[in-house]
């Protein structure tokens, strides 16, 4: 499946981003009617902030967590996030078919044999009804399929081959997605993968366990040797943390946008890479000490969108809509102008174009401009 690119550009510009030439006169011109008519500059304010203003030809704050909503909603209705597992199936599926119908051929062909004593071909007759009997006793689900023919012995040599190239792009798969997702993005992929990925969640849960103990963690450390993959300098352990369980959590959304079906088979895949990669107990550890994961509300409108997408970009995708639904949030908190100073910059700074940055900076500060002027 070829990789589509993705691009933050691509995802998260306005349309019509808010107005944010503002000035303390021009908005108290814009609400002296309102001012008038209840006698509250503090709920004239308020409402203005909230609702906008058609005198200032503005949006309010609500405009924007609508428009945030929104297009955090056609973000995820695009794409059909199981596509990539839907594939594996199918794939698997024409494998099956075309073993059972080499064996079906192989058994025909056996009457015909006349060079082939009567014991080679009562032979060969139990070892092809062997075979025809293990695929029968398959599991009608995908993982476990899988497992079982890891250890079955292929008539159709070409359909063996096959399912070897599909465990492997499989699995190179599941780890790109897993590794990248967790190492902040940066593409790992080669036989180095497993071994850097390795020693990244040593030296992490050797730091959360030095904080665990009451030691104070070598920082600097950290930050020289992972800073890349961290996400930039990190202060503290906290913060570490935080970036961690977002890109968890990336992992969390994406079982839920599956079927029950896919779901299964993820889990399957993922825990069988961490056991071929030997990085299960370092990823338990590292699991425990992130904490448990909060559940997301992110969900798509009408089932599986059009647009196939493969596991590593679906991870990144819905990590951004994860931060769209995190900002839509605190803006919800938000009742008046100066509240907006306790929102956290950095998510307004990745969600937001210049311009709805600018106008919630302009608000962040009219109050006390207002007391001043």
């Amino acid at each position: 499946m070829p990789h589509h690119s993705f691009r933050a550009a691509d995802y998260l510009q306005w349309d019509n981003s808010l107005e944010s030439s503002m000035s303390p006169d021009d908005l108290m011109e814009s609400i002296s009617e309102d001012i008038l008519r209840d006698g509250n500059l503090d709920l004239s304010l308020q409402r203005a902030f909230r609702w906008g203003n058609q005198s200032m030809d503005g949006a309010g704050l609500n405009d924007l967590i609508e428009r945030l909503r929104q297009q955090r909603q056609d973000l995820l209705d695009q794409f059909d996030f199981g596509s990539s597992l839907d594939e594996i199936r199918e794939r698997l599926d024409d494998i099956l078919r075309r073993e059972t119908e080499t064996i079906h051929d192989r058994k025909n062909r056996l009457a015909d044999q006349d060079d082939l004593e009567a014991s080679d071909i009562e032979r060969l007759s139990e070892y092809l009804n062997r075979r025809e009997e293990a695929l029968e006793r398959l599991p009608s689900s995908t993982a476990p399929r899988i497992e079982h023919l890891k250890d079955y012995e292929f008539v159709d040599a070409q359909a063996g081959k096959d399912f070897n190239d599909l465990v492997e792009q499989m699995q190179q798969q599941i780890s790109d997605a897993m590794f990248n997702n967790l190492m902040g993005g940066i593409p790992q992929q080669g036989d180095g993968s497993a071994q850097e990925m390795q020693e990244f969640l040593q030296d992490l849960n050797e730091a959360f366990e030095q904080e665990r103990l009451g030691q104070q963690p070598d920082m600097d450390k950290l930050n020289n040797k992972w800073a890349n993959q961290l996400g930039g300098r990190a202060e503290n352990m906290n913060e570490i943390r935080e970036r961690l369980r977002r890109r968890m959590e990336a992992a969390q959304n994406l079982m839920s946008m599956l079927t029950r079906e896919q779901r299964a088979q993820m889990q399957s895949m993922v825990q069988q890479s961490l056991q071929d990669s030997g990085l299960m107990d370092q990823f338990m550890k590292l699991q425990s000490h992130i904490g448990p994961l909060d559940r997301s509300n992110l969900q798509q409108s009408q089932g599986p969108g059009d647009q196939n997408i493969p596991l590593d970009i679906a991870m990144r995708v819905l990590d951004r809509a994860s931060q769209m639904e995190q900002l839509e949030g605190q803006l919800r908190g938000v009742h008046r102008p100066r509240e907006l100073h306790g929102l956290d910059q950095g998510l307004i700074e990745e969600v937001l174009n210049d311009q709805d940055q600018e106008w919630l900076d302009q608000w962040s500060g009219i109050e006390d401009q207002l007391i001043d002027a």
